[in-house]
């Protein structure tokens, strides 16, 4: 019996315990459970996970009973060590790409090789494959990429660290292993050249075009001349064309030239052909007799001369882009152009035959409007003290601007070429000396003109007076005692306008065209301090101060 009773008082107590634990598991209220590598977990809040064993170096469980409230709140952070992580880290790792580097390799063998500043899992991704882990729980990792294709390339790298921080990063590189092929180039060798524009060009592969150089020299000199091509393009079988101005070399000089082609890892050189400047045997892909180059035309025509050997089609284009067919199946044009509107140009003209497309550019102005003179000053019969002088104009390519002066109209001429060009602008000729002609009249004139005309405008006359006036106060006197009003008498030298301020208020007019002033004014009690000036037609001035006291 008593056995019975020991049998069931232990099975209560076992249920008891339970409880007690089952209730205690629920109510845990550290938050978050941190364990290492192997070790086993006390389960989460509601007694769940018990004995689970830790895989990574570091596991952290949340085992709040509110966990909306404790872990994903603004306070969800773990609150304790692993034993060999950190779970209070939250910096992603650093990455550091030592291979391959933002340049070009001459192979397609590419090692890729990363490190990171904590154990991470390292993933890779090339251009637009599919990204790939390199390793887990690692400081490093390498990858031999091979046989990558020709061209840039895009290198990702991520790293997640055992906190679950990412951080990425992207280095571009450039494989280039196989060098350019340069196939022929023009003018062939012994070929004979003109001393005007001469057409050089290179055939060749290349996938990676960086740059195209014509290299040449006449065989007295000891050092290449160098003119960069530009707009090359890449791929096979590309060709690439540059002019060149060889006027400078006398007929029969010997010229020795080569190209050079460049890609992001290696240059490589044809051959050096030897040519001759020899205008009675040259044949260039077409003749250019007009327009010529560096011509200007003020007239709304035109003329173009042109001619080739075989059939061909011509055309023109003043911006590279939009072209203009001049003849079609024709060895000559000859004819004047009416098309072509008010501008500077490179003037493009292309010849396109059986071989393709061959360019040449000459520089031209068309420029048929005339300027137009709007305004001079100063206006016709002035009086003049100083030198300033201003003209108003229309004219789109303005080349000089000149003023013409003196007792004839022409013995002093003053030429500036810094005037602008547009609509209804200015142009001025300031400190011009004028004091040779005081008391006489001059004639002045402008001129305006651009790269082809010249038009003059008006000529006005102008009475130059360069001395001022002589101001004479008779009274009032100078600290002078009056009684309620001042009796002014005032004497000038020459003809003026007379005004006065007081106390520095604005001048009022006394009298006009007049050498004397003999009035009466009155003024309130005080001082009063007076300046009495008188300007003459041209503008000369003299001025006299007085205090008074009025009582």
């Amino acid at each position: 019996m008593k056995l019975k009773h020991f049998i069931i008082t232990l099975f209560i107590l076992t249920a008891l315990l339970a409880s007690i634990l089952s209730v205690s598991a629920y109510f845990r209220d550290d938050y978050w459970e941190c364990t290492s590598q192997g070790e086993a977990s006390q389960g989460d809040a509601y007694g769940r996970r018990i004995g689970e064993i830790c895989g990574s170096d570091c596991c952290i469980l949340c085992v709040s009973p509110n966990v909306f409230q404790d872990c994903l709140g603004s306070e969800a952070r773990p609150i304790c060590m692993c034993g060999s992580g950190n779970p209070n880290d939250f910096q992603p790792p650093e990455i550091t790409i030592l291979s391959p580097l933002a340049m070009a390799y001459s192979v397609d063998d590419i090692l890729i090789n990363v490190q990171t500043n904590e154990k991470s899992t390292i993933k890779r991704k090339i251009d637009n494959e599919d990204i790939r882990t390199m390793c887990t729980g690692c400081t490093s990792a390498q990858y031999l990429k091979s046989n990558i294709a020709q061209g840039q390339h895009k290198l990702f790298i991520e790293a997640t660290d055992q906190n679950n921080n990412k951080a990425n990063k992207t280095v571009y590189f450039t494989v280039d292993s196989l060098p350019p092929v340069i196939k022929s180039t023009k003018p062939a060798d012994g070929s004979y050249v003109n001393n005007t524009f001469n057409e050089f060009s290179v055939d060749y592969d290349e996938n990676n075009v960086v740059s195209v150089m014509l290299n040449y020299k006449s065989s007295s000199e000891s050092s290449y001349r160098q003119v960069a091509l530009g707009g090359c393009p890449s791929g096979l079988s590309k060709s690439c064309e540059t002019l060149v101005n060889l006027n400078e070399f006398a007929e029969g000089t010997e010229l020795d030239y080569y190209f050079s082609v460049s890609d992001a890892s290696s240059t490589v050189n044809s051959a050096v052909s030897q040519i001759i400047v020899d205008n009675s045997k040259a044949l260039l892909p077409f003749i250019i007799n007009y327009p010529v180059d560096n011509a200007i035309y003020g007239t709304k025509n035109i003329p173009f001369d042109l001619s080739t050997s075989d059939l061909s089609s011509f055309y023109y284009s003043t911006d590279g882009i939009r072209f203009n067919r001049l003849c079609s199946n024709c060895k000559t044009y000859t004819k004047n152009v009416t098309s072509i509107r008010d501008g500077i140009y490179d003037l493009l003209i292309r010849k396109i035959d059986a071989n393709g497309n061959h360019d040449r550019y000459v520089h031209i102005m068309k420029d048929t409007t005339k300027p137009k003179i709007k305004k001079i000053e100063p206006d016709n019969n002035d009086d003049v003290s100083n030198g300033l002088f201003s003209v108003i104009y229309t004219e789109s390519y303005a080349k000089e601007v000149s003023l013409s002066y003196g007792p004839l109209g022409n013995e002093n001429i003053v030429t500036k070429t810094d005037c602008p060009s547009g609509k209804y602008v200015t142009c001025e000729f300031s400190d011009i000396d004028l004091s040779p002609y005081n008391g006489q009249p001059i004639m002045y004139s402008f001129a305006v003109s651009d790269y082809v005309r010249t038009i003059n405008s008006k000529v006005y006359t102008l009475n130059i007076d360069t001395v001022a006036p002589e101001l004479t106060v008779n009274n009032p006197i100078n600290n002078g005692l009056y009684d309620n009003s001042i009796i002014y008498n005032i004497q000038v030298s020459e003809p003026v306008t007379l005004e006065i301020s007081d106390n520095g208020g604005k001048f009022s007019r006394l009298c006009s065209n007049c050498v004397s002033y003999l009035q009466k004014k009155s003024y309130t009690l005080g001082n009063h301090n007076l300046i009495i000036k008188a300007t003459d037609p041209a503008g000369n001035a003299d001025q006299e101060a007085i205090g008074v006291v009025i009582f």
